[in-house]
This record gives structure tokens, sequence and C-alpha cells, in this order.
């Protein structure tokens, strides 16, 4: 069985380096976050990123630019990204309310999109996804994903 396993996610991660830049950052930073993902919050993490890149934050500047430079997505495009991954068949509407939540349809496509994260980036991006958590979310946000969002700091 975890050969099988192996195949499939051998096959998801040249399925993924086919697909367009942007749409696999928004799908490797979505990755950090579990099987499914709000869009707002996605998109508040992408801006915190990307005011990190832009040295909005000095002291972490130096370390995380390096590590975090392979995200060239901004947050105006992350939406249209996550129409493209859904028509793509790699992200799926989770709920049949709205459409701000999605979700992998399966683990092996989030497991691809965690894997096309640098080796060097992913600890620095699982903790710079928690501080966007701990840092912009509202209190009522936060305690929705709190475990997560510690998860993602201690991973990090």
């Amino acid at each position: 069985a975890k050969y099988v396993t192996s195949n499939v996610a051998d096959l998801m991660l040249r399925r993924l380096r086919k697909v367009p830049d942007q749409y696999v950052q928004v799908l490797s930073i979505a990755s950090c976050l579990g099987s499914s993902f709000d869009v707002p919050i996605l998109v508040l993490i992408v801006e915190y990123l990307q005011e990190i890149l832009s040295g909005n934050y000095p002291g972490f500047h130096c370390i995380l630019e390096k590590s975090l430079s392979f995200i060239k997505l901004a947050p105006c495009n992350v939406k249209f990204c996550i129409d493209e991954d859904v028509s793509l068949g790699l992200l799926e509407v989770a709920s049949k309310i709205g459409d701000d939540s999605y979700r992998f349809p399966h683990d092996e496509i989030r497991q691809a999109a965690f894997g096309l994260i640098p080796e060097k980036s992913k600890g620095l991006l699982q903790w710079s996804i928690g501080q966007a958590l701990v840092n912009k979310l509202t209190s009522d946000q936060l305690s929705q994903v709190l475990f997560g969002a510690v998860d993602l700091l201690n991973n990090g």
C-alpha cells in the first residue's frame, strides 16, 4: 500500500509541476492550513507574507526574504488562482452555503502541494503563516483556528 501511495504522490507532483506557478503557490500555502481553508484567511496570509517580503517587518525581513522569495503571489490574485485550481480539479468548494471555503479533494494533492515548497522554506513558511493567523485575525476568527495556528508556530 505504501508503494501505491508513493506512486500517487509522484503522479500528483508531476501534475502540479505543469500548473502555472501562482496556482501552485496558492495550493502550497493552503496545504499548510490542512485539508480545507477559507479564502479570506488565505488572502490575509498572502498579504502578511507580502508585507514581510516588502520589508515591513525589518527584524524578520533578512531571515525570511531568502526563504520565502519563491512566493510571487499577489493577494488580489488569490481568488482567481483558487477558481483556476477548482477548474483543474485540484480544489473543490467545501460547502454548499457559500464559495469562501475550499478543500483538497484528495490528501495526495495537498501532500504534493506541500512537497513543492522548498525544503529550506517549509519551517519558516509555516511559522510565518502561524504569525499571520495570531497577529492578523480577530479573536473570534483566531478561536476557530487556534490549534492549527499553534501547530504552525511549533512546526516553524
